[in-house]
């Protein structure tokens, strides 16, 4: 399985797939850049996405569109991803 060498999945690591499985990193990426965004917002709207967001990514649903099955496709490490979201410090 490959890890995230990256510190986060990034557009630059998804230009190296192709077709679906660059639509699928787009996912990871977007869900990364949402979470970050709203972590610290105060319209309730942003709050609720930023929710949303978490409650997706730290998911162990194993359904064809959850984190985890994407990670999988993608041969990510999504606990690693994970922690790495969680380490960071967003302002």
């Amino acid at each position: 399985m490959r890890t995230a060498h990256l510190e986060a999945p990034s557009i630059a690591q998804a230009a190296d797939f192709q077709g679906e499985r660059r639509l699928l990193a787009a996912l990871i990426v977007d869900a990364f850049d949402c979470y970050k965004r709203t972590v610290a917002a105060k319209r309730p709207s942003d709050r609720t996405l930023h929710e949303e967001t978490k409650e997706w990514i730290f998911s162990e649903e194993r359904s064809s569109l959850s984190f985890v099955s994407i990670c999988d496709a993608l041969g990510f490490d999504a606990a690693q991803l994970r922690r790495h979201l969680l380490g960071r410090r967003f302002a």
